[in-house]
C-alpha cells in the first residue's frame, strides 16, 4: 500500500486507437478515431496513441485529424527505427512518437537480424532523429520480457543518452508475472533513473496484475485500452486499472468514472467488440444478482457484502435475476418495488416454482416473468 501511494503520480496512457485496433477484425474509420479520441479526452485520458502514421497515408490523415480536435491531450504514433515512420509521424503533427525495436532473440531471428548491436546503434540514431524533430520520444523495447537483462540495459541506455523521454517494456506475448515485471522495473529504475512505462498484454489474464506490480515498483506510466482491446487476449483494461487503483489503493487519476461507461459503449459499437458478460467493471452481469444469499444483501442495502464498490460511481445500477440460485429475497425485492404483500407460504410456492423453471430453461427469468408467477400463478408460465 505505501509503495503504490508513493507512486500517485503514475499516468495512463490509452492504446485503443493503435494497439487496441490490431485486435483481429477492428478497423476503425478516420470518423471512428475522432468519436473515440473525443471520448478519451471526456473521460479525462491525457495522453493516447492515435495509431500508425507509417502504416499509409490514409492512417497518417486520420492522424492529422485527431490533432485538428485540439484535445487537451498528448497524442502520439507509433514509428520503427526508420526515417519514414518519423517523418510521416510528423506529418501527421503529433506530439510525440513511440520507436519500437525488435528486442528478444524470437524477434531477431524471425526478422533476419545476426547483430543486436546494429539494432543498438540503430536506437541511437533514430532517437536522436525524432528529439531533433522536437518531438517527445518513447522507446520501447519489444518482447522486453523475454530478452535478456543485459541487452535490455544496453538498449534502454543508447535510447537514453540519444535523448529518449520515457522507456517503455512491452511484455508482448503477456508471459510476465507480477514479480518478474516487478524486479524488472526496479532494475530499469536503478540503473538507468528514467521514467518508465509499462505495456503489458492479457495472454495469461495477468495484465492488469503486471500493470498494478509495474506501478508499485515505481513504474511511472501504465499503457491501456478500453475494453481491454488488443491482440490476442488484449491488454491491459483501462477500466479494470482504474477502478483497481481506486478501490485497492485509494488512487485517483483524474479519470472521469461516470465518462468511462460511455467511453467503453462507444469503443464497443465502434470495434463491433461487446465486452464480456462477466468482464470485470463493464461487463453485463457484474451487478446482476441471482443468489438468494447476495439479494439478502442488497435488501438490507449493504451492497458491499457481495460487491466491491457501488455500481453508481461509475453510472450503473444493481439487477436482481431469477433462476434455480434464487431465494425468498429474490421474490421479497420484486414485491417490494411493486408493493405487493405475499404470505410465507406463497413466497415459498413462488420460490419452487422459479427455481424448477430456471433449472428446466437453464437461463434466468425475467423480471416480468416473475410478475406473471406472482400474479397469476395458477397459469402456465409461456417463455419470452
Amino acid at each position: 500500500m505505501r509503495q503504490m501511494r508513493q507512486a500517485f503520480k503514475i499516468q495512463l496512457y490509452d492504446n485503443t486507437l493503435r494497439d487496441g485496433e490490431q485486435t483481429a477484425g477492428v478497423c476503425f474509420s478516420p470518423s471512428d478515431k475522432l468519436e473515440i479520441a473525443q471520448a478519451l479526452a471526456a473521460a479525462g485520458i491525457r495522453s493516447f496513441e492515435a495509431g500508425f502514421a507509417g502504416v499509409s497515408a490514409e492512417e497518417c490523415l486520420a492522424i492529422r485529424s485527431v490533432m485538428h480536435l485540439n484535445l487537451p491531450t498528448r497524442i502520439f504514433s507509433l514509428a520503427r527505427l526508420s526515417k519514414e515512420d518519423i517523418d510521416a509521424a510528423c506529418r501527421a503533427g503529433v506530439d510525440g512518437v513511440t520507436l519500437i525495436a525488435p528486442a528478444s532473440d524470437a524477434l531477431l531471428c524471425t526478422r533476419g537480424i545476426a547483430a543486436p548491436e546494429s539494432v543498438e546503434q540503430e536506437i541511437g540514431i533514430w532517437v536522436a532523429y525524432a528529439k531533433q524533430k522536437k518531438i517527445a520520444v518513447k522507446f520501447s523495447c519489444v518482447d522486453a520480457t523475454r530478452t535478456p537483462l543485459a541487452r535490455l540495459l544496453r538498449w534502454y541506455r543508447a535510447a537514453q543518452l540519444a535523448g529518449a523521454d520515457m522507456i517503455s517494456v512491452a511484455d508482448t506475448v503477456g508471459v510476465g508475472t507480477p514479480e518478474s515485471i516487478s524486479r524488472l522495473i526496479r532494475e530499469l529504475k536503478r540503473v538507468l533513473d528514467m521514467p518508465v512505462s509499462m505495456h503489458a498484454h492479457n495472454d495469461l489474464g495477468l495484465a492488469v496484475a503486471n500493470s498494478l506490480a509495474a506501478a508499485a515498483a515505481g513504474a511511472d506510466e501504465v499503457q491501456v485500452t478500453v475494453n481491454g482491446l488488443g491482440e490476442r487476449a488484449g491488454n491491459t483494461a483501462l477500466e479494470a486499472m482504474v477502478m483497481a487503483l481506486k478501490v485497492g489503493y485509494g488512487l485517483e487519476l483524474g479519470v472521469d468514472l461516470r465518462a468511462m461507461m460511455a467511453l467503453s459503449e462507444t469503443v464497443a459499437r465502434l470495434s463491433g467488440r461487446e465486452p464480456g458478460i462477466n468482464q470485470p467493471i463493464v461487463g453485463r452481469d457484474v451487478f446482476r444478482h441471482e443468489s438468494g444469499i447476495h439479494v439478502q444483501g442488497l435488501l438490507h442495502e449493504d451492497v458491499s457484502t457481495y460487491e466491491p464498490f457501488p455500481p453508481e460511481w461509475i453510472g450503473r445500477k444493481h439487477d436482481v435475476v431469477f433462476g434455480k440460485h434464487s431465494g425468498k429475497s429474490n421474490v421479497q425485492h420484486v414485491c417490494r418495488e411493486y408493493g405487493i404483500c405475499l404470505n410465507a407460504e406463497q413466497e415459498t410456492q413462488i420460490v419452487q416454482r422459479i427455481k424448477q423453471w430456471g433449472q428446466a430453461q437453464k437461463r434466468e427469468l425475467h423480471k416480468g416473468e416473475v410478475l406473471q408467477l406472482i400474479l397469476k400463478p395458477w397459469q402456465q408460465l409461456q417463455p419470452a
